[in-house]
């Protein structure tokens, strides 16, 4: 139960990683989120990244937080 993904157009010189989901014994499921991303300036990498890297913990965190209290109340207003 993977989900690859890869950029294929953007600003980033390289973005790719996946999604796995893991059943575990007590009903529920563990999501793991695996990126790679490069930015393509290395001049500026030490200055950017660690703002990519926010960037993505802040989008990831939403997005875990909305698989979360779907998985909760599937019907909830969205």
């Amino acid at each position: 139960m993977r989900i690859t993904f890869e950029q294929i157009d953007g600003d980033l010189s390289l973005f790719r990683g996946h999604w796995q989901l893991t059943p575990l014994e007590d009903g529920q499921t563990r999501a793991c989120l695996r990126m790679e991303f490069e930015i393509g300036i290395p001049l500026l990498a030490a200055m950017l990244d660690p703002l990519a890297v926010d960037a993505l913990t802040t989008n990831t965190t939403a997005m875990f937080g909305a698989l979360e209290q779907r998985a909760v109340d599937p019907f909830a207003a969205r």
